[in-house]
């Protein structure tokens, strides 16, 4: 089994309470997928500590909401320490959903609203090919030309998924984590990618 860092969601709960959290889907995914999740908790410091450790050398950016503020939440200063680690150490990265939009928006992508996007099941096409995923987003990203192929869109062409150009760096707009059933082509889709950092 292989290790891989998690960034979790962050949530204010009653009585000033805040939570780091994850949807127990994703353990199960990574685990039917050859890798142990490292949960990585919304600190700065322990973050670093973490990553200097090495314990892992991929990691997972998972969904939730984004926030567009300034400056920005700590969930998003753990992405970008994440993100610095994996381009300094030529370390792959995927980023689902959320993900996907804070990967883009690191490299100057902008988000802009989108409309008709919550499907439980949607078909996309996928490196010329037809698949079967879901779709939970209300923005889309501009992609960065440079930085990143599209490898997936939607029927109304809105990128559904990017593979880096010099970066071992994969997004997709879908959760495959939140399928009635883990799908054969996601759990391949991690194995290879996070393995090899390529496609």
């Amino acid at each position: 089994m292989t290790p891989i860092y998690v960034v979790q969601q962050s949530n204010s709960m009653k009585y000033d309470e805040q939570h780091d959290s994850l949807d127990v889907r994703w353990s199960e995914f990574l685990f039917r997928s050859g890798f142990v999740p490292i949960l990585l908790p919304n600190n700065m410091v322990i973050v670093q500590t973490i990553l200097a450790s090495n314990m892992a050398k991929c990691a997972l950016f998972t969904g939730g909401s984004l926030h567009l503020q300034k400056p920005p939440d700590v969930r998003s200063q753990v992405e970008c320490a994440v993100m610095q680690w994996s381009l300094l150490n030529d370390y792959s990265l995927i980023g689902c959903c959320r993900g996907m939009q804070a990967m883009l928006q690191y490299k100057g992508g902008k988000l802009f609203p989108c409309s008709n996007q919550i499907h439980e099941q949607q078909t996309i096409t996928f490196r010329g090919k037809a698949l079967e995923v879901n779709s939970y987003h209300q923005y889309v990203c501009e992609v960065p030309i440079d930085d990143f192929d599209v490898i997936g869109t939607s029927s109304e062409q809105l990128v559904k998924a990017i593979l880096g150009k010099q970066i071992k760096w994969l997004g997709i707009m879908w959760h495959p984590e939140r399928m009635q059933f883990f799908q054969n082509h996601d759990i391949n889709l991690f194995k290879q990618f996070l393995s090899k950092g390529a496609l």
